[in-house]
């Protein structure tokens, strides 16, 4: 970019470096040309995709705690399915809430139960 004159790119984050934004200045002589437009584009496509995934994450921790609390001898394999989530996407987000201290397991793993002890 620098060879050709353009402006040199700009990064942003935020805080928690959650998502990341590279912007790419259009050279003063291409304004008005669809690049521009394609860059806009591109701006947007990755920050939805990154708040998405975010906010998809907190809401599969909620479906397990709510679920959890109503049948707590059921499996991870079934809550899974009754979200409509992979089994890997419900340990991860169950192991979350072990570590977090809103959920753990009691009793033997066949004929154990879960306890919930946050549901917020």
């Amino acid at each position: 970019m620098k060879s050709n004159g353009s402006p040199a790119p700009e990064f942003e984050t935020d805080d928690d470096r959650s998502y990341f934004l590279i912007r790419l200045p259009v050279h003063l002589k291409a304004k008005g040309s669809e690049k521009t437009q394609v860059k806009m584009q591109v701006k947007t496509q990755v920050k939805t995709q990154v708040k998405t995934q975010v906010k998809t994450q907190v809401k599969t921790q909620d479906q397990i705690l709510q679920i959890l609390s109503e049948k707590p001898e059921m499996t991870l394999v079934e809550v899974a399915q009754k979200i409509g989530k992979s089994l890997s996407a419900v340990e991860r987000a169950s192991s979350k809430l072990v570590k977090a201290g809103r959920l753990r397991f009691v009793g033997p793993k066949k004929g154990g139960h879960w306890e919930v002890k946050d549901k917020t």
